[in-house]
């Protein structure tokens, strides 16, 4: 049985993992009114991602979580090398470097515990509605 809904908002964002979380923070953050939902009831336990790049850095600093001093994020002051069994290299990660922006190219992080910190400044916002346990199978936009 299907439940239709008719609610007006700017912006819906669909689905909750980090980049949903941030979009629905940084439009909130900005005044627009934001619907954000995931189809799973609860936060989802289990981490997807484990990385992040500078860009990401970058953004996560300007709501105020700090990747090179945040107890939740990680980096390595080492390289990443992959080898085959003829110790050939395929592939060489330098995890110090820094990009031009001056934050590292490579965090890492446990997605739920940075999805509860989003969530946390997220929910300071009066303009940000959450929605648990709804899958979107159709939506209509109009032109107002």
């Amino acid at each position: 049985m299907s439940q239709a809904s008719v609610e007006e908002t700017d912006v819906v964002v669909v689905g909750l993992g980090p980049a949903g979380l941030l979009a629905s923070l940084l439009l909130g953050q900005k005044g627009y009114n934001v619907i954000a939902l995931d189809r799973w009831p609860t936060p989802y336990p289990l981490p997807r991602a484990v990385t992040f790049d500078h860009e990401i850095a970058r953004i996560l600093a300007s709501i105020g979580i700090n990747a090179n001093n945040d107890p939740t994020i990680d980096y390595h002051d080492d390289h990443y090398l992959w080898i085959n069994k003829n110790d050939d290299v395929l592939l060489e990660v330098d995890w110090k470097s820094t990009a031009n922006d001056g934050w590292r190219n490579r965090y890492w992080f446990s997605q739920p515990e940075l999805e509860e910190r989003l969530r946390g400044i997220l929910t300071s916002l009066p303009n940000v509605h959450i929605r648990q346990g709804f899958e979107i199978t159709d939506f209509q936009q109009d032109d107002s």
